[in-house]
């Protein structure tokens, strides 16, 4: 499922649902978009904050900044 989009689960009976976060480098522009609604909206789309899924993404982003842009990464990865 890609960043931004609304959704729900749906039981017949009783149930806990729990998920998680996925992020992809290819989708990596909806994602950030998507942190900027829930930043604003966060209490009217979200029915709850994933500080998790915030440090990954957080981690992502600088290891492009540093690997990308800056070109502090090696092939060897140092």
């Amino acid at each position: 499922m890609q960043p931004g989009v609304p959704h729900f689960m749906y039981g017949l009976e009783n149930a806990i649902i729990h998920g998680g976060h996925f992020y992809a480098s290819s989708l990596m522009q909806a994602t950030l978009a998507s942190l900027g609604h829930t930043l604003i909206l966060s209490n009217f789309i979200s029915n709850t904050f994933h500080h998790p899924s915030r440090q990954l993404l957080r981690r992502i982003v600088i290891f492009w900044v540093l690997g990308l842009l800056r070109d502090h990464l090696t092939p060897q990865g140092k």
